[in-house]
C-alpha cells in the first residue's frame, strides 16, 4: 500500500488545518501509521504562527504547533496530496475552482464529515481559547475517524 499524502486546508493556515496537521501526525505515529502530513491555507498568508490560542490548547494535548508557519496552498502542494481535507464548503468551492485544471487531482473532502456534529468546522481565529478547544475537539474527533478509514484500506 502507498503512503497516503494528506493535505489539510483552511483559510489562512494558522488554525485549524496546523492543528488537523499535527494532531494527525501525533495519533498516526502512536497507532503506527505511515501519513504523509501537510496543510495550507487558501488567503495565501504566508510564514505566520498560529495564535497564542492555537499553540495552548495544542499544548493541552502535548502536541507542539508553535514552529509552525502558514504556507499558500499552490498548485505543488495540491498535487502532492492523495487526499485533501478542507473545513467548510467555501474551502472546498476554491481549491476545486483554483486547480480545475488539474488532470488527476486528489480527493478533496470536507474533514467534518469524519465524526464531528456537522460538516464544516468553524474557524477559531480572533476568538477565545473555548472556541480554538472546540475546534481542536472537533478536528480530534475527525482525524480518528480517518486514520480508522486509512487502516480499514
Amino acid at each position: 500500500m502507498n503512503t497516503p499524502r494528506i493535505l489539510f486546508v483552511c483559510s489562512g493556515n494558522q488554525c485549524r488545518s496546523p492543528m488537523a496537521m499535527y494532531t494527525m501526525e501525533y495519533r498516526a505515529s502512536l497507532l503506527g501509521i505511515d501519513v504523509d502530513v501537510d496543510s495550507a491555507g487558501t488567503l495565501d498568508i504566508l510564514d505566520r504562527p498560529p495564535p497564542k490560542h492555537t499553540i495552548a490548547v495544542m499544548r493541552e494535548r502535548n502536541i507542539n504547533v508553535g514552529h509552525h508557519r502558514s504556507q499558500a496552498l499552490t498548485e505543488k502542494v495540491f498535487t502532492w496530496a492523495t487526499r485533501v481535507f478542507v473545513m467548510t464548503y467555501a474551502h472546498a468551492a476554491t481549491v476545486r475552482e483554483r486547480f480545475e485544471h488539474v488532470s488527476e487531482p486528489p480527493i478533496v473532502e470536507l474533514l467534518g464529515q469524519y465524526g464531528a456534529e456537522a460538516p464544516e468546522i468553524a474557524d477559531p481565529m480572533g476568538r477565545w481559547r473555548m472556541s480554538h478547544r472546540k475546534a481542536r475537539n472537533q478536528i480530534e474527533r475527525c482525524i480518528d475517524a480517518v486514520l480508522d478509514d486509512i487502516r480499514s484500506r
